[in-house]
């Protein structure tokens, strides 16, 4: 693998080689993609591969839903998992279909609608139970003062407006909800803190940064710490025209929470917003169609 351009940066020219049975350790404490990646990769080695983990694994419950979905494919996983890893081998007898589950990532910001707007929503095509990591934010949701219901393929949320209360809550794995909870504590009254999130600094944005951003543009408080971000609301909109224009960083979930936090204050202006398109492109279409028009 050598860098076509600078050192450390794409584009890369990379030559295949054949990739040999074995262990690998890697380094997953700032995202839990790298292992499951390999994962993914160990059907198609002659023998299969061990993978584990060099340190803590960050959002470990990730690589508990790869594992499945090889388990589904038809794919032999060790029962044994040691350092946050596990021995994948090609299974004998492929999956002659596969249901992918709705994505909980991208159902919690319109199920925090209904605590941000008040009202009632309902999302199908959810898996429930679920182990799914983000499905984790539903207990902070709750804490909140949302009421969540789960049954088979879909959750439904339902609050009333003005009901939020603030919370305090370990995200470390489920770090792609804190965007949407954020944005829900900047209208709750008083301090929230989400802890062990260290690793949003290197996502699409630093999303620790860009949440204080965003947050602070609202008149709501904000403050960064290297593994914690604490939020302290209500927000109170400023009075200068600047403040009705919301950065999004081109993140994905940085333009989600943006969205919610206008359910709340009328008027702003979120930039950039196709960068959505990542993983929701209909996102905006959708949250829109939630509106109680009269």
């Amino acid at each position: 693998i050598e860098p076509a351009a600078a050192p450390d940066r794409l584009p890369l020219r990379i030559r295949g080689g054949g990739v040999r049975c074995g262990r690998i350790v890697v380094d997953a404490s700032r995202s839990s993609q790298f292992l499951s990646a390999l994962l993914l990769a160990a059907p198609s080695v002659p023998g299969g591969l061990e993978v584990a983990a060099a340190s803590t694994v960050a959002s470990a419950p990730y690589v508990a839903t790869t594992l499945d979905c090889l388990r589904a494919f038809g794919h032999e996983v060790s029962a044994e998992v040691r350092d946050g890893g596990a021995r994948v081998a090609r299974g004998r007898v492929a999956a002659a279909s596969y249901e992918v589950a709705g994505d909980y990532s991208s159902a919690l910001p319109l199920l925090a609608s209904a605590g941000m707007a008040g009202g009632r929503i309902s999302v199908s095509g959810l898996a429930w139970p679920s182990r799914d990591a983000d499905a984790q934010a539903l207990g902070a949701l709750a804490a909140m003062g949302i009421e969540i219901q789960g049954q088979a393929g879909a959750v439904t949320a339902a609050a009333r407006r003005g009901g939020l209360q603030p919370v305090s809550v370990r995200a470390t794995d489920f770090p792609d909800a804190v965007p949407a909870l954020a944005a829900l504590a900047a209208a709750a009254v008083g301090e929230s803190r989400f802890e062990g999130v260290g690793h949003l600094r290197v996502k699409e944005s630093d999303r620790i940064a860009s949440l204080v951003s965003l947050l602070e543009k609202v008149g709501a408080g904000a403050r960064a710490r290297d593994n914690s971000l604490v939020v302290i609301g209500p927000a109170r909109l400023r009075s200068d025209r600047s403040v009705r224009r919301l950065a999004t960083f081109g993140d994905h979930r940085i333009a989600m929470a943006g969205a919610l936090l206008s359910l709340a204050i009328p008027g702003l202006l979120i930039e950039n917003p196709r960068c959505v398109a990542k993983s929701y492109p209909r996102f905006f279409r959708d949250f829109d169609s939630l509106a109680v028009r009269a």
